[in-house]
């Protein structure tokens, strides 16, 4: 059973921008591992965030939800992954799609690795 973003989250502060985005979001599942040093939410949405965006949500779950609660555990560095699905329109086609979300997966690949972030955005990309 997936429950709204901030009914999970109560007391996090974000800014307003942040906020909206994530309003209209649910948490599908929340894990963490054996050390409980890593943590993954799976979030379900029905319009696309950006990238970006993500990850300043994970920096503000991991300084002011899960971070503290670990320190107090002993663990110096906790990481906060969320993995996000969306639930989207019809009215996104594939070229649409790759239209929209093209700088979002730049960003993506590029924090993974500069290499591969350059190849995408020299990349020829074709939708069918």
């Amino acid at each position: 059973m997936s429950k709204a973003f901030f009914e999970v989250f109560p007391k996090l502060k974000v800014e307003t921008d942040l906020r909206d985005l994530f309003t209209e979001t649910e948490i599908e599942r929340l894990a963490c591992d054996s050390t409980h040093s890593r943590f993954k939410v799976v979030l379900d949405s029905g319009h696309l965030i950006h990238k970006n965006q993500i990850y300043r949500m994970q920096e503000e779950l991991e300084r002011q939800v899960f971070g503290p609660a670990e320190k107090k555990a002993g663990h110096d560095r906790v990481e906060v992954y969320i993995r996000e699905q969306y639930q989207l329109s019809r009215q996104y086609t594939p070229k649409q799609l790759m239209k929209e979300y093209y700088d979002s997966l730049c960003c993506e690949f590029s924090h993974d690795s500069h290499i591969a972030g350059h190849y995408f955005r020299e990349a020829e990309v074709s939708c069918p």
